[in-house]
């Protein structure tokens, strides 16, 4: 008889896939029928995402509150239409005069209290329809800002071109909206090139599983799974 898994379990998701394909992995991997997912990351991105199985689904919405910590990489000299080096380019723009000082300037600017404007190519719904959705339609549906909040936005290094940070925000945060500003800002276009998130709420990298150690232990044994597997009472 299959064992029913009941828990949270976080997985270190892979770069192209998104997150509910990155679910829909795990539920077949350990015949879960019942399972969420505690915050989308973009295809592009990697880093903890938080799973929900079965009876730990009922507190998924305590954790979706939780801020978040990423380190990324953006490239300066271009914008897209989806805020990331992925997209389609909309312009290029040449680079002179920027240094990580002045990236961190800038940077500094941007932290605290902000209204943000999700990314046409996003998870975020209209009329219960991705936004991505139309816009693979050509449509852009204009959306309301709304305010989060950044809490630390470091500039860690600068070859002239692309730039790796640190940035700690609340959750419904953008980071490809966040890079895209701080190209605006500079006046030279910015597109986020690369993301990992290390934490979410308080789930952190070093509590996480690939999908292949996930496949590995469901193959070699199954009972070893469950100490990955944070019970509902001790993650409250």
């Amino acid at each position: 008889m299959m064992k029913k898994f009941s828990g949270i379990l976080v997985i270190d998701k892979p770069q192209g896939l998104t997150s509910t394909e990155t679910l829909e992995r795990v539920k077949r991997l350990l015949k879960v029928k019942k399972a969420g997912h505690g915050g989308t990351l973009d295809p592009i991105a990697t880093g903890v995402l938080p799973i929900f199985l079965n009876e730990a689904t009922k507190v998924a919405q305590i954790f979706l509150e939780g801020d978040k910590i990423y380190e990324g990489k953006f490239q300066l000299g271009l914008t897209t239409d989806t805020y990331d080096i992925t997209g389609e380019i909309l312009a290029t723009y040449e680079v002179k005069d920027v240094t990580i000082e002045k990236l961190n300037q800038v940077a500094k600017r941007l932290v605290g209290d902000l209204e943000q404007i999700p990314p046409p190519y996003s998870a975020a719904k209209f009329r219960g329809r991705p936004l991505y959705k139309y816009a693979r339609d050509g449509l852009f549906i204009p959306k309301e800002p709304k305010k989060v909040k950044v809490y630390q936005f470091d500039i860690l290094s600068f070859d002239g071109k692309e730039a790796s940070f640190y940035l700690k925000c609340s959750k419904g945060t953008y980071v490809r909206s966040l890079v895209h500003r701080l190209g605006e800002e500079l006046g030279c276009g910015a597109v986020l090139s690369s993301l990992r998130r290390i934490q979410k709420s308080i789930f952190t990298l070093e509590m996480a599983l690939t999908l292949e150690e996930v496949e590995k232990l469901v193959k070699e044994d199954l009972e070893r799974i469950e100490a990955f597997i944070l019970p509902i009472n001790q993650a409250l």
